[in-house]
């Protein structure tokens, strides 16, 4: 009498859950960081327009007070002036963006907290680092 042999065998089995269990050890890290520098670059970007919108809304802050006198613009460092700021995308937890001589940056004192990142630095270099 001839055998039906259809199917695996256990041992064939576990070969094959042994060898996905040795490429999900190799891919996690790979996938855990690439992730991790996704957060990363999404904290610099929701840092780079905040510093735009900043940037955006003291310069119609600007136009909006013009006196009509030689050209220029007033604003008085001394005075509380505000002005309101639309920001794309993650709007921040906590921190200051600063407004010296037309400069618009973050600095290392009191950085930006976006998602879990300290984010400094002006329109022309921002750096995030994962909060401790």
């Amino acid at each position: 009498m001839k055998k039906n042999e259809k199917g695996f065998t256990l041992i064939e089995l576990l070969a094959v859950i042994v060898i996905l269990a040795i490429i999900a050890l190799i891919a996690t890290p790979i996938v855990i960081s690439s992730i991790e520098t996704a957060r990363e670059g999404a904290a610099r970007d929701s840092a780079y327009g905040a510093l735009k919108a900043v940037s955006e809304g003291y310069l119609e802050s600007q136009i909006n007070d013009y006196d009509g006198t030689n050209g220029e613009y007033s604003f008085e460092s001394n005075a509380t002036n505000s002005f309101t700021v639309t920001i794309s995308g993650t709007k921040p937890s906590g921190g200051v963006v600063t407004i010296e001589n037309g400069n618009v940056t973050i600095k290392d004192n009191n950085p930006l907290i976006i998602n879990g990142y300290s984010c400094t630095g002006s329109s022309d270099k921002v750096e995030c680092s994962k909060q401790s």
